[in-house]
């Protein structure tokens, strides 16, 4: 893992956020957002990310309950990334996983973009990217 990137994943079933640390795991980089046709096509794009960027551990956001359980969709997204880890090993790439409480990664997201006068359109092309970087900035804070 010396020298690799962590990549970060929002996941939503219609866009994903990412972003990406630099090597020493100390900043976050956006690195847009997906919005797949189907599940191969977000695993593509992701293991393509990966070789590109050199990412050695792949962190998901998950919206955990108030009292820290699991959700309907944060089920979701743990079966998207045990999915997409499979795709990986099964495909030569062979990656770490983790999960980090995303709670009110998009709303402090929003804020933030409210904060900055962005209009609405460009605040739904952007949102969850942002989202994806304050999660890995959360990662990079407390886990990494």
């Amino acid at each position: 893992m010396e020298n690799q990137k962590i990549l970060a994943v929002d996941y939503g079933s219609s866009k994903i956020g990412l972003a990406v640390s630099d090597r020493d795991r100390t900043m976050a980089f956006g690195r847009g957002v997906l919005r797949p046709k189907s599940r191969d096509e977000a695993f593509l794009s992701i293991k393509q990310l990966i070789l590109d960027d050199n990412i050695g551990k792949i962190v998901f956001g998950l919206p955990l309950s108030s009292d820290g359980n699991d959700t309907k969709q944060s089920l979701n997204i743990r079966d998207f990334a045990n999915q997409l880890t499979q795709f990986l090993s099964n495909n030569g790439v062979e990656i770490l996983l983790d999960f980090i409480d995303e709670s009110f990664s998009t709303f402090e997201a929003g804020n933030i973009l409210r904060d900055l006068q962005v209009g609405y359109k460009k605040k739904k092309e952007t949102e969850d990217e942002l989202s994806a970087i304050i999660l890995l900035n959360r990662y990079i804070d407390f886990k990494s």
